[in-house]
């Protein structure tokens, strides 16, 4: 992957409670990325996207898709992988709100483009 496509490393953002409250006390922000996308190219496309500068750690996981029965069916849901990027402590109230605000669109969008 290359340093052009770096936006494309993010593929939407988590907006559960527990990431809601994690970004607001703790300063860590959660998202789905692409499953080869390595730390350093999470970090790259973090800044270029959020304009945030001041990323402390990176950590990732990776979900395996669980197979599922739907009418006598059966399926399997998709694997993804997410990744916690924690921020210094120091963030201004104006950065936090730009994050914040930034995730709930990225939720949104993507839940427009599953459906």
């Amino acid at each position: 992957m290359s340093i052009a496509h770096v936006p494309d490393v993010i593929i939407g953002s988590v907006l559960t409670e527990k990431s809601t409250t994690a970004l607001d006390k703790f300063t860590k922000l959660t998202l789905i990325v692409r499953k080869d996308a390595t730390k350093s190219q999470i970090a790259a496309a973090v800044q270029a996207v959020y304009m945030a500068s001041n990323i402390i750690s990176i950590n990732t996981m990776i979900y395996k898709g669980k197979i599922t029965r739907f009418r006598g069916r059966y399926g399997k849901s998709s694997s993804y992988k997410k990744a916690v990027i924690s921020f210094k402590d120091d963030l201004s109230s104006s950065e936090l709100s730009k994050l914040s605000a930034a995730n709930v669109s990225a939720a949104n969008e993507a839940e427009k483009i599953l459906e």
